[in-house]
């Protein structure tokens, strides 16, 4: 059985210099709204905090 690949559209909230600093954009994103699926990610040196959105 093969795995069918889902496309899901990713949104860039901000770019951070420290991972103390994404995780307070996500603490306040997940306060406003407790159904978002968000992720940091690290790009380089910095990290980026994106939402998923789920089609």
């Amino acid at each position: 059985m093969k795995k069918i690949r889902k496309l899901v559209k990713q949104i860039v909230i901000g770019t951070y210099q420290s991972m103390r600093a994404a995780a307070q954009q996500v603490d306040l994103l997940m306060k406003g709204n407790s159904d978002l699926c968000v992720n940091i990610v690290q790009e380089g040196r910095k990290f980026q905090v994106r939402t998923v959105v789920w089609q």
